[in-house]
């Protein structure tokens, strides 16, 4: 079982809590406007999340990979019957199928990225590009998954 179902809940929950938060602090945009220094540090907290955030992904990635390698040598060391062990080994399927999604996200967003950096001012319409350039690497893979199925 993956954990990022588990790790969806947590995060729609985490969100879903904090947003009272912002709403009660909200303030009209003509009171306080925001600073281009602000915005840069908006910017750059919201990347170091980001970038935090896929690297404990990864990490975890990585340690559910070595623990269940360690476990399927183990039952192989017992003597388990191949039968079970085939079970156990995870399809070729499913691991073309995760490299396929992240060949077409990463694509996608350094799309997203390069079509962003060549459209000067920083801000709305470049997190705009990027979720748009996102939501079509999303629809290349699901396109492409359909095809494989068929």
């Amino acid at each position: 079982m993956s954990i990022y179902p588990r790790f969806m809940k947590k995060s729609l929950l985490f969100f879903a809590l904090l947003a009272p938060g912002f709403s009660a602090r909200a303030q009209s945009l003509g009171l306080m406007p925001l600073s281009s220094e602000l915005r840069q540090e908006l910017l750059r907290s919201t990347v170091a999340l980001l970038v935090l955030g896929i690297l404990v992904g990864f990490i975890l990635r990585l340690l559910k990979l070595v623990l269940e390698h360690r476990l399927k040598m183990r039952v192989v060391d017992m003597g388990t019957p191949d039968t079970i062990v085939a079970q156990l080994l995870p399809t070729q399927q499913a691991s073309r199928a995760a490299v396929l999604k992240w060949v077409f996200l990463l694509t996608a967003s350094g799309l997203g990225l390069t079509i962003a950096y060549y459209q000067q001012p920083w801000g709305v319409p470049s997190i705009i590009i990027l979720l748009f350039s996102l939501a079509l690497g999303f629809l290349g893979y699901y396109l492409a998954l359909q095809r494989v199925a068929n």
